[in-house]
């Protein structure tokens, strides 16, 4: 299967949401002949990266956008970017086109699958001069109407110690400073939308109780089975304005991943 470079690709690239918001312009791109009408979506079969986790997706998950191989400089990287969706628009003409990060380069910047480089090229010019004026936004993972329980981590009583605590995320995140683990209320997360594993630990929810409206924003510092979030029980109260929630032993929340602005 052969790269093929359309010389340098301009882009800016602009990442929000998803817990983070960063951004970056002049960046690099090339496109790749994945092809991957003709593999039938198999992400193995393409030896892309993010097969080691999204092979199994569905095929209308994995069919559902075009491709394209992130490796920017600001934005997540390795699993953390897989599965993540991108808006790509070219300045010069407004054509727009989805891609999923389903792979990783080594150009600096991204690497689109050949047919995303067509869709976007509609007059022709990024072939003839060598590059296209993009600009990329990526959509803001976030999830309506989920169960959210509460657990007793008591942070305040432990001094924010991940590792008393006996949290997931102890093993990457136990040493960070007192500041930034007490910075917000603790949270297990165990959604479908959002990543999961050590690329969600440290992440910041935005949480919103459907029935009040009362917000927080809590870290997510464990994982769950509940198929929600199992927040600690001091946001639980904090969300929990009319009592409702103790009431009936959960809350229904809306969460949005937001930058922890640490």
């Amino acid at each position: 299967m052969g790269r093929f470079t359309c010389f340098c690709m301009i882009v800016l690239l602009s990442l929000v949401g998803s817990a983070f918001a960063q951004s970056a312009s002049n960046v690099r791109s090339t496109y790749h002949l994945y092809r991957p009408e003709q593999i039938e979506w198999d992400l193995l079969r393409a030896s892309a990266y993010c097969a080691t986790w999204d092979a199994n997706k569905p095929l209308e998950w994995r069919k559902k956008y075009g491709w394209t191989a992130f490796c920017g400089p600001v934005g997540p990287h390795g699993q953390a970017s897989c599965g993540k969706c991108l808006m790509v628009t070219n300045t010069g003409t407004g054509t727009q086109a989805t891609v999923r990060i389903v792979d990783q380069c080594s150009n600096g910047g991204l690497d689109l699958d050949e047919g995303v480089f067509k869709q976007l090229d509609t007059d022709g010019k990024g072939i003839a001069q060598g590059h296209l004026i993009l600009v990329t936004s990526a959509y803001a993972q976030s999830a309506s109407n989920v169960r959210a329980t509460y657990h007793f981590y008591h942070p305040e009583q432990i001094g924010w110690d991940l590792m008393r605590a006996s949290v997931f995320c102890s093993t990457w995140d136990a040493s960070k400073p007192l500041a930034w683990r007490q910075k917000y209320g603790w949270t297990a997360f165990c959604h479908s939308a959002g990543p999961t594993g050590q690329a969600a630990c440290g992440k910041c929810l935005r949480v919103t109780n459907t029935g009040t409206g009362a917000q927080a924003t809590a870290r997510i510092v464990d994982q769950c089975a509940n198929g929600g979030l199992d927040l600690d029980e001091a946001v639980f109260k904090q969300l929990d304005t009319d009592g409702r929630g103790y009431a009936q032993g959960h809350l229904m929340v809306n969460y949005q991943f937001v930058d922890c602005q640490d």
